[in-house]
Parts: C-alpha cells; structure tokens; sequence
C-alpha cells in the first residue's frame, strides 16, 4: 500500500485454535454458514488467497433480493 493512502484495519479475537479459525473464514462451505445478515443466504462464495486471487461474495434475502 503507498505510503499516505488511507487504510483499514480490523483486529478480532478468537477462544479458539487459529488453524480452526482459519478454516472457517477460508473454505466456502463453512463462510455460507455465517456470512451475512440473519435470514440472508450467501449465493455465490468464491475464495482464492492466492497471491493475485480475489474473494467473490453475492448475498440474497429471502425477499428474492
């Protein structure tokens, strides 16, 4: 990141073993268990944390939006 750019950092806290917290914020089919907002369905979870990979994430509501 350039020097004088405006960034974002977010620390959390887990009780739990970090390989296990990884895990569940890396591999899709545990993401789609707790992304998102109650009643919402994570449609699309793509995750690649390869350099130059990307994450893709489309969130429906049970509204059909």
């Amino acid at each position: 990141m350039p020097a004088g750019e405006p960034k974002v950092v977010i620390t959390r806290w887990f009780d739990a073993p970090r390989a296990l917290v990884f895990e569940a914020m890396s591999k899709p089919e545990h993401v789609r268990r707790w992304w998102g907002l109650r009643g919402s369905k994570l449609l699309v979870c793509d995750i690649d944390f390869r350099v130059g990979g990307q994450w893709h994430y489309v969130l429906g509501e049970a509204n059909g939006n």
